[in-house]
């Protein structure tokens, strides 16, 4: 009995503690209770009284001779009034606390008599309006500033800020119109604006990319979907070079895009960032990037190609999380990114994975998800005709990851004759291993005795050929003076093999060279010649 005393004791405190007031004022024939809060009036609890109808909070209210502004509105000030139909806040209110108008079911209408950015600067503590339920909005959903609803909400320049809960409930709004001042959105500060339609930035997309958006539901985008910066509505998005963070919830629910270009600045892609943009169909994450966010393009249903580039070590959770699309992934870092849970989850599981070269043991135990994993090529490799209507050329075995050697072939066409790779070599069919990126040529001569290209003679009569291993230069048959000041002998490559100085009268001048292959051969102002030193 006696614990049955002392709790009745505790409620009636706390229920006399609830209807604490220092005055009460009438206005406009609704009398509200009132507290002095540092030489300012607040709204309190209503002393068990419910306010019914249209209720005009006073901006200022006078109590023994003094007459004081009304700036706040207090904890449950309004509790449990559903007998209020529409409330007129004056411009004097800077803050709204804690479950002000929790269970104020009958709200249809909340008139500010201030503008845009004094709405937007309501504030308790750090959250506008203490809580979601402290906002009317939760209950009301229309917003009348100045007299006229809200539906084309035009933020002024000048507010850096739009506050947690300043806009939840406000399902009048259909579009919204975001200054390039405001650098931060709080945390439910659009929630179930489902009305909303359109979002319009007045600033870049680096200064998107910058505002920090405080909670998931703070973006926007979540109800419109559509995005427009400058005007445009942002469908192939290109993110500035110099960007070096792609925010939190920077593009979550931004339905409109279809393509996304990250450039090398950007170092990390953050939680949520383009979740729920289910019209992307193909991104690439740069080198630059160490790190993917958790649910960062969660449920891009439209994605089907993914590729990461080799900087990246870390995939939140859900990252890819329903991406059903993706027919192909593509991971360029040669130690398996770690995957976090679920980051993967709801994709194609044999869809191809291509991998760098050596990589297969990392990926098997840390992508284990997947089943069809494709080592890339350790080198690339191509094989042409230079003429097509003399021959063919054809790559029999194409070098792979586990096995580099490659075997090629080269077929004539009818009068004519294989007569050597780009390299020099001369055999057919090849066989070679190739250990760096490699091209070759095959070339074909006219069949019956034509000697091609070792055998060269210009007009003037001089000679360039190969004897064995050594290129032979021969002045024996000249019909006008050539300059012999310098020879000078190239590689293929256009490196300079070998350089003689003046030949002076000799009829035939002999470089000797190690490798067989093709050489160009430079003998003063004549033009280059090209000669083969077969093996």
């Amino acid at each position: 009995m006696k614990k049955f005393y002392l709790f009745l004791i505790a409620i009636i405190a706390l229920s006399a503690q609830s209807w604490a007031y220092d005055f009460s004022y009438t206005y406009q024939g609704q009398t509200l209770y009132y507290n002095i809060v540092n030489g300012n009036a607040e709204v309190t609890s209503q002393n068990g009284s419910y306010p019914t109808g249209s209720l005009t909070i006073p901006s200022s209210v006078t109590y023994n001779g003094t007459t004081y502004s009304v700036t706040s509105i207090g904890e449950s000030a309004f509790y449990y009034c559903s007998g209020l139909t529409s409330v007129t806040i004056p411009n004097s209110v800077t803050s709204i606390d804690n479950y002000a108008f929790e269970e104020c079911s009958g709200l249809t209408s909340v008139y500010y008599t201030g503008d845009v950015a004094g709405w937007c600067g309501i504030t308790f503590g750090s959250e506008t309006f203490g809580s979601e339920k402290a906002n009317p909005l939760y209950y009301a959903h229309n917003l009348y500033i100045n007299g006229s609803l809200v539906t084309d909400l035009v933020i002024p320049s000048g507010v850096t800020e739009i506050k947690n809960y300043t806009f939840y409930g406000a399902t009048c709004l259909t579009s919204v119109t975001i200054p390039n001042s405001v650098t931060s959105i709080g945390n439910e500060a659009f929630t179930d604006c489902s009305g909303l339609t359109s979002v319009y930035y007045t600033g870049d997309v680096a200064g998107w990319c910058g505002i920090t958006f405080v909670g998931w539901r703070a973006n926007p985008l979540l109800y419109a979907q559509n995005l427009y910066i400058n005007g445009s509505l942002v469908t192939d998005l290109v993110i500035p070079s110099g960007v070096t963070e792609i925010k939190d919830y920077a593009f979550k629910g931004a339905t409109c895009l279809t393509s996304v270009t990250i450039p090398n600045s950007v170092t990390s892609i953050g939680e949520s960032a383009f979740e729920d943009c289910s019209g992307l169909t193909s991104v690439t994450i740069p080198n630059s990037v160490t790190s993917i966010g958790d649910y960062a393009f969660f449920y891009c249903s439209g994605l089907t190609s993914v590729t990461i580039g080799n900087s990246v070590t870390s995939i939140g959770v859900q990252a890819f999380y329903g991406c059903s699309g993706l027919t192909e992934i593509y991971s360029h870092n040669h130690v398996a990114p770690y995957a976090a849970e679920y980051a993967f989850e709801d994709i194609p599981l044999s869809i191809p994975v291509y991998i760098p070269c050596g990589s297969m043991a990392s990926y098997l135990s840390r992508w284990s998800y997947f089943s069809n994993f494709i080592e890339d090529e350790a080198f690339t490799f191509s094989a042409v005709s230079a003429d097509n209507n003399m021959g063919a050329v054809q790559i029999l075995t194409m070098p792979t990851c586990t096995n580099p050697q490659a075997v090629i072939y080269a077929s004539a066409n009818s009068g004519y004759r294989f007569d050597h790779w780009s390299d020099g070599n001369t055999a057919n069919p090849r066989v070679l291993t190739v250990t760096e990126d490699t091209e070759l040529t095959g070339y074909f001569v006219p069949d019956g005795g034509t000697q091609g290209i070792d055998d060269l003679t210009s007009v003037d009569g001089m000679k360039v050929y190969a004897r064995g291993n050594t290129i032979v230069i021969d002045f024996s048959g000249q019909q006008a003076a050539v300059s012999r000041q310098d020879i000078v002998v190239y590689d293929v490559m256009g490196r300079v093999i070998k350089q003689s100085a003046d030949s002076g009268q000799q009829a035939a001048v002999e470089i000797p060279v190690t490798t067989a292959g093709v050489y160009m051969v430079k003998v003063g102002d004549q033009p280059s010649r090209k000669v083969l030193v077969r093996p």
